[in-house]
């Protein structure tokens, strides 16, 4: 049971971490802030679910083979996308990004190049991200007012979802 709840605070941390990263991003783009989430709350969900998906690849691939890392990283966390963006688009009637002019895309829902950009953010999770933010889970659950803010993240979660 501990290791599931370490799991969704990582997912909440990284989600978290995700909302900040491309809130800068498009801030900077537009030189104004722009609040990246789609939810009522600082968290965009693909970044979580692909911090997990990064996570598990490193579990597969132990002896740290960069070049498989990256590819690994590159497919998973792009058919992530290409499906994050199907589902919106086809149950909520939503285009949440469109990549339909950028070189090499599919469908407009993901391109090379940001397939490419998640190749580069696994690479730097795994090898210079990845110790800190399991500190930071563990510093989260180490007492008992980490743990309540991280239901009380949850329960703000799953509601932001609803």
């Amino acid at each position: 049971m501990a290791g599931l709840v370490r799991w969704v605070v990582l997912f909440l941390v990284s989600s978290f971490f995700g909302w900040l990263l491309e809130s800068a991003y498009r801030s900077i783009y537009e030189h104004r802030f722009i609040d990246s989430g789609l939810l009522s709350g600082p968290f965009i969900p693909i970044y979580g679910v692909g911090v997990l998906i990064i996570e598990t690849i490193d579990l597969l691939i132990p002896d740290r083979l960069i070049w498989i890392e990256i590819t690994a990283c590159i497919i998973f966390c792009t058919m992530l996308e290409f499906l994050v963006h199907a589902y919106y688009e086809k149950v909520f009637d939503l285009k949440l990004w469109d990549y339909s002019s950028l070189f090499l895309n599919i469908q407009g829902r993901v391109c090379l190049l940001y397939s490419l950009y998640w190749g580069l953010l696994g690479y730097a999770y795994l090898h210079f991200l990845q110790q800190y933010i399991w500190l930071i889970v563990d510093l989260i659950l180490a007492n008992k007012i980490g743990w309540v803010l991280a239901s009380s993240f949850s329960i703000y979660f799953v509601f932001g979802c609803i």
